[in-house]
């Protein structure tokens, strides 16, 4: 807050201390008068080519209860022929029954300037302040100019204030360096005297099983009565034992979002809360899932021609559109049972399947799918394992490069930090039926072959300007829907015609 300098302090003040002062001036010498002129003049040059200022602020005293200090600092030194003339400031309070007592802190010669005044529901008292000698400062650092204690009220809030008032009533703080006004700022406005909750740091993120890291309490004023806690939406909760403590730590026991405050009380004063910590505490989940192709189906299990032929990729293919998938997965060599990458899509929601649209994905992961129907991470051995906050229902979608998506009908339960979804179960293991996905053998159903362009559709796009195209084609190739690297009428005939008309019923 910039400190508004008036032009001159008021009269008062000098009727106070300062008429035997003027009376010696008055029976100086012409000569003497003249070097105090020529020294003002060059003090004068001096200060007006100087960014200097002089800051002010209010503080709580730790050495007596109800006691207030004012301190001034300057931004630059003032030697012992220099001095402040005098300091004129408004302290602001709250609290009506309150009094108010300054006291001198010597060399300053303190007093109140008139009554306190009630102004908007605030107590206004201007305070001035004359030093007796010249006292030297130092730049940037603090002195005691004035303080005063307060009775009656044991809960209150002090400000060193500039507002629409001391504007009215020459009230801003006002400070004059030998006859020569000095800008400065309240660099401290407030003293809070009662219950402050201050605020609480700590890591914001925990895995289910590890400790929260230390919770800690700062910038609060009074004892602290008790932490609580509570979990996503539920209510509020004492933690016993924590009557005193500025720090506490704990092991969440379940996955969710986690809130903490603080009670605190300062004396008599009422009780007030900290501000809200929250720590989000995740799981490690690793996802024991089974998924078939249509295209790569033969018998119980899919094959693995693409692998053999090394034509499989060793980064993954989904970062293209439609998927933009932005991970960094590769390997060096491709595991020996993997029929092809596939990207898992986590969603989570607080409804149904049919709310867990893409804007509810909160990761995702390229991973090999396996010719069991199994899927594995990027070694071909290790089931995926993904860290994810479970507060609300969890949803599965799988994609395949030329296969529709599928998304589990339900949310699978987490066991022990196991997820189990078997998607070629039934035909209600996906959103959609046997809309979703189709029976490849008797108990098994897998995802339908044909979407060349992954638009979740199987139409004639898919025909004309995919498998048209590349006909007669060898390769690694979205048109080749029996993943067996040729690109002829088995694909058109066996999986686009008879899909064709079939859509993605992922949300």
């Amino acid at each position: 807050m910039k400190a508004n300098i008036k032009g001159h302090v008021t009269n008062r003040i000098l009727e106070d201390f300062s008429i035997h002062v003027l009376a010696k001036s008055i029976s100086m010498t012409c000569m003497k008068c003249k070097k105090i002129y020529v020294i003002f003049l060059c003090l004068f040059s001096y200060f007006t080519n100087q960014a200097n200022q002089i800051d002010i602020g209010i503080f709580e005293s730790f050495s007596q209860q109800n006691k207030i200090e004012i301190r001034v600092r300057p931004n630059f030194n003032i030697s012992a022929i220099q001095t402040l003339s005098a300091i004129l400031y408004t302290v602001r309070w709250d609290d009506p029954s309150i009094t108010i007592n300054p006291q001198y802190i010597y060399p300053y010669f303190v007093t109140a300037q008139g009554g306190p005044v009630l102004y908007n529901g605030y107590y206004y008292q201007v305070f001035a302040a004359l030093p007796m000698i010249a006292v030297p400062m130092n730049a940037n650092q603090e002195y005691l100019i004035s303080s005063f204690t307060f009775l009656n009220g044991s809960c209150a809030k002090f400000q060193i204030i500039e507002d629409e008032w001391t504007q009215l009533h020459n009230g801003d703080v006002y400070l004059e360096l030998v006859g020569l006004e000095v800008t400065g700022i309240i660099y401290h406005e407030m003293v809070i005297y009662g219950s402050v909750g201050g605020n609480i740091t700590g890591n914001d993120t925990t895995i289910l099983g590890n400790s929260t890291g230390p919770l800690i309490l700062s910038g609060q004023n009074g004892s602290v009565i008790i932490w609580q806690r509570k979990i996503n939406n539920g209510s509020w909760t004492d933690i016993t034992g924590t009557s005193g403590m500025l720090t506490y730590s704990e092991i969440p026991p379940t996955m969710g979002d986690y809130f903490y405050r603080v009670n605190v009380q300062k004396g008599n004063c009422p009780a007030v809360y900290s501000g809200l910590f929250q720590i989000v505490v995740l799981a490690e989940i690793e996802f024991i899932l089974k998924v078939f192709l249509e295209g790569a189906f033969q018998g119980s299990g899919m094959t693995t021609n693409l692998n053999e032929d090394e034509l499989i990729p060793l980064s993954q293919p989904y970062s293209c559109s439609p998927w933009n998938y932005a991970g960094s997965e590769s390997v060096p060599a491709i595991p020996s049972n993997a029929v092809d990458w596939i990207l898992l899509d986590f969603r989570i929601s607080e409804g149904d399947v049919l709310t867990a649209s893409s804007d509810k994905s909160v990761q995702r992961l390229a991973v090999f799918l396996m010719t069991d129907g199994s899927i594995k991470d990027i070694d071909g051995l290790q089931n995926p394992k993904v860290v994810l906050s479970l507060n609300n229902n969890l949803y599965i979608v799988v994609y395949h490069r030329n296969h529709l998506s599928v998304i589990s009908a339900t949310s699978p339960p987490i066991i022990y930090g196991n997820c189990y979804y078997n998607f070629s179960l039934n035909e209600n293991q996906v959103l959609g039926g046997n809309q979703g996905h189709k029976a490849l053998a008797p108990g098994i159903w897998g995802m339908i072959a044909g979407d060349a362009n992954s638009d979740g559709h199987i139409d004639s796009v898919d025909k004309q300007f995919y498998w048209q195209a590349d006909s007669g084609i060898e390769g690694y190739n979205s048109a080749d829907f029996s993943l067996d690297s040729q690109i002829d009428n088995q694909d058109k005939n066996e999986f686009l015609y008879p899909n064709q008309g079939f859509a993605s019923r992922v949300p």
